[in-house]
């Protein structure tokens, strides 16, 4: 059962390097996100190529696939004018959780591609957690549990969305979508441009039932869990 826990790769926008535009284009595009949610998630997620829910029916007939081509990273990354190998870049991650913890293994895999110096900080949860509020890191493996209408507001407004640039243009752009101003796609365009954060994919989730449980079920796929206190067993 596919659930709105979006993960995603964000990027410290004060590092010297990925404030830039084109080295995170070309972070993007070496990602293999199908490999992640398939061989890292074990299949228990699916891909995702905006920050928006695949299943979304707003996004129905839309195609936004963003396919892996290294060789056009590489050009992104030579167009920067940015030295990637003249210092060494982080990736932190929740070490608890082992699909999260595979899938920056594999993310380390393909920045070292690129040519990257890359070393993986993996962190037991208090000390991720203290690293990202205090800006110890380059990228780090996030994960957000969005409400039903996709509302991005809590990762570009800093509620949530540590380190992303609350002035970049995904940011100004959002707030235009959301108040008139311009339509999905034109959002969704400027973030692919943009890329503050890197979408991976969105989790699924396993249901199961038995005989003896009674209940008037008021939950949903969003809060399964909403009315579990008027739950009994026979």
């Amino acid at each position: 059962m596919g659930i709105n826990n979006f993960v995603y790769l964000a990027f410290n926008s004060s590092s010297d390097i990925f404030s830039d535009t084109l080295i995170r284009q070309a972070v993007g595009l070496a990602i293999n996100r199908k490999e992640i949610a398939l061989t890292a998630f074990q299949g228990h997620a699916r891909e995702t190529y905006s920050p928006f829910n695949p299943d979304w029916y707003t996004l129905t007939s839309k195609d936004l696939m963003i396919p892996t081509d290294m060789q056009k990273a590489a050009e992104l990354i030579e167009q920067s004018g940015i030295d990637i190998t003249q210092r060494e870049v982080s990736v932190l991650v929740n070490k608890e959780n082992g699909f999260k913890l595979e899938a920056a293994e594999f993310i380390c895999d393909y920045l070292r591609n690129l040519g990257f110096s890359v070393i993986l900080k993996d962190y037991e949860p208090q000390y991720y957690t203290e690293a990202i509020e205090i800006g110890s890191y380059d990228m780090y493996i996030g994960e957000i549990r969005l409400s039903p209408n996709m509302d991005l507001s809590p990762l570009l407004n800093g509620t949530q969305g540590y380190g992303i640039d609350l002035t970049c243009p995904s940011a100004t752009r959002y707030s235009q979508f959301l108040s008139g101003g311009c339509e999905l796609m034109d959002f969704i365009n400027t973030f692919n441009e943009d890329l503050p954060f890197i979408p991976l994919c969105y989790r699924n989730a396993a249901a199961s039932y038995t005989n003896a449980m009674q209940a008037d079920y008021a939950c949903c796929d969003s809060d399964v869990f909403y009315d579990i206190e008027t739950w009994s067993f026979k």
